[in-house]
């Protein structure tokens, strides 16, 4: 189990982390719990064995019973941290992705006053902070709450019509949720998890300084190269409201806009010639976009 999960977390290591939390320790458990588990009877069997000269109560007790005295306070302090984790994940539901938990007397109640629990808490935080500082092990809740955002924001373009978004549209953009309902649309990672050529990117900062492998971000060369000349944006109701987003808008469906920014203003115009296209000239004081004109 050593060599097999060592081997591995010097690999985790050497990539910069996981994103997602305990996700990594899937692999580990197996591994570990029967080596735990190996280790508890042996100590217990060990206590069994010293205690006899002793005190016969204590001798008459026998392994199995010190096995168990053992395994509940192991099992209580592995768990009570990450129980009061899950508890107070469930609380920031609809709360800003990112919201760190910090364990603390106010959200442990009696826990706090258990001997030794202060100073796990004191470690869990100080970890948890500065994996989160590098996007490593980022919990349930913040991924939940940025998918929750994402549907909300792009859902809608499951609606509209196929065939507007030209063939030679490229934008650079994750490959989630966004390209998930914008089948049309050729989408390059810019993250690298599909192109090899940004996930070889080389990069100077401190590994103690990144943020996972969010930090590899591909050269203004390569995104010209690739062809990029497309920017997406959420979903909006009306052509006003898309205008806020971004530069132009095009109708995709029944009340349904597509808000997008390109870099080469005369392939938007030719490319959504016919179709209902705004552009956006300036904004007004109170926000709204102004000289709003439709294209020919």
């Amino acid at each position: 189990p050593l060599l097999l999960a060592g081997t591995h977390m010097a690999y985790v290591a050497r990539i910069g982390g996981d994103h997602f939390a305990y996700r990594l320790l899937d692999f580990y458990w197996p591994l570990l719990a029967p080596a735990a588990a190996a280790g508890i009877v042996y100590l217990g069997s060990l206590i069994a064995e010293g205690a006899r000269p002793l005190a016969a109560p204590l001798a008459a007790m026998g392994a199995r019973t010190w096995t168990l005295i053992l395994f509940l306070p192991v099992l209580f302090y592995c768990s009570a941290a990450q129980g009061i984790l899950l508890v107070e994940g469930k609380k920031i539901r609809g709360r800003i992705p990112g919201v760190r938990i910090k364990l603390d007397a106010e959200n442990m109640g009696i826990l706090w006053d258990v001997p030794g629990i202060p100073m796990l808490a004191a470690i869990s935080n100080n970890l948890r902070k500065q994996a989160g500082i590098q996007l490593n092990g980022l919990p349930r809740a913040h991924h939940h709450e940025f998918a929750e955002s994402r549907l909300r924001e792009f859902t809608p373009y499951r609606d509209m019509e196929r065939g507007i978004i030209p063939e030679d549209a490229v934008a650079m953009h994750s490959t989630r949720i966004p390209a998930y309902y914008l089948a049309d649309l050729t989408v390059i990672d810019p993250f690298g998890m599909l192109d090899a050529t940004i996930a070889r990117m080389p990069v100077t900062t401190p590994n103690h300084k990144r943020e996972n492998s969010h930090d590899r971000w591909p050269t203004a060369e390569y995104i010209e190269q690739r062809g990029v000349n497309f920017t997406l944006h959420p979903a909006a109701l009306s052509a006003e409201d898309a205008l806020t987003q971004a530069q132009y808008a095009i109708k995709v469906g029944s009340g349904l806009w597509l808000p997008f920014d390109s870099p080469d203003r005369r392939w938007a115009l030719e490319r959504f010639s016919g179709r209902d296209l705004h552009i956006r000239s300036s904004f007004s004081n109170d926000g709204s976009p102004t000289n709003r004109t439709a294209a020919p």
